[in-house]
Formats: C-alpha cells, sequence, structure tokens
C-alpha cells in the first residue's frame, strides 16, 4: 500500500514539474513579446 501512494506521488511531482516548466516558457514567450513590441515602439 505505501509503495503505491509513493509511486502515485512521485508520478503527480513529475507532472506537476513538467506543468510549471511548460507555463515558465510560455510566460517566458509572453515576456520577450512584450519586450521586443517595446523595443520596436521606442525605435
Amino acid at each position: 500500500m505505501a509503495s503505491n501512494n509513493d509511486l502515485s506521488s512521485r508520478e503527480v511531482e513529475s507532472y506537476t514539474v513538467k506543468m510549471v516548466e511548460q507555463a515558465s516558457k510560455d510566460e517566458l514567450t509572453v515576456v520577450i513579446k512584450h519586450l521586443l513590441n517595446h523595443i520596436r515602439m521606442h525605435k
């Protein structure tokens, strides 16, 4: 029973890490787009 719980929590952990990494990439993309627009506007 305990090993099943360990496995599922490990799966949840790795899934969470993937989601966080994806969210970070998306946020970074948005930030870069904003920066590029800002640079274009001030040229």
